[in-house]
């Protein structure tokens, strides 16, 4: 059985830290990751893998980009290390690379509960930690989000990040077009 803790959502309407229904912010996420990495020292940790294009480029609103490795970590080891030649294999989760994919960093959040919470009671989860890195990027495009984020009853569906560095399309009548890079594309 599923540990129904975490999972659930109590509140159904928009509370703190959450919008458009009980979707979780961008800072919810990162304050997630943060407590994860804090209360689990020996099977989590946090990673500064780089910067936005906004923070990048001294915007508002600019964000660390961050994920979190899951595994058992070996003391006086390379587990989790920002290098390619590592000891065990690792499996990577993107989500929310389209800023509008609300669900998927949800679906990332429970990923990252389900293995911490069952580490050491479920088998398959205790081997899968004690031979594999995962890592899970719950927010790949924190500078689009914020924009999804900003009409908190109905948000606007950026689909790429924030990149406005070739400008603002000018749209023909009845055609909206999104400034930005498509991060997948």
């Amino acid at each position: 059985t599923l540990p129904t803790q975490r999972f659930s959502r109590s509140d159904e309407t928009d509370g703190p830290g959450t919008f458009f229904g009980g979707y979780r912010t961008i800072a919810e996420h990162y304050s997630h990751l943060d407590a994860i990495a804090a209360n689990h020292p020996t099977l989590a940790k946090l990673v500064d893998y780089g910067d936005s294009w906004r923070k990048l480029n001294s915007k508002p609103n600019g964000y660390d980009l961050k994920a979190i490795c899951i595994t058992k970590i070996r003391p006086n080891s390379s587990d989790c290390a920002l290098n390619p030649n590592v000891d065990k294999p690792r499996f990577l989760l993107m989500a929310a690379i389209h800023a509008r994919e609300l669900s998927t960093s949800e679906m990332a959040w429970r990923w990252i509960d389900y293995l911490i919470d069952n580490y050491n009671v479920d088998t398959e989860v205790t081997m899968l930690l004690d031979s594999t890195e995962v890592w899970v990027i719950p927010m790949v495009n924190p500078d689009g989000r914020q924009i999804v984020e900003q009409n908190n009853i109905s948000p606007y569906l950026q689909r790429k990040n924030a990149n406005t560095s070739q400008g603002n399309c000018q749209n023909p009548p009845g055609i909206t077009y999104q400034h930005g890079v498509d991060l997948n594309r």
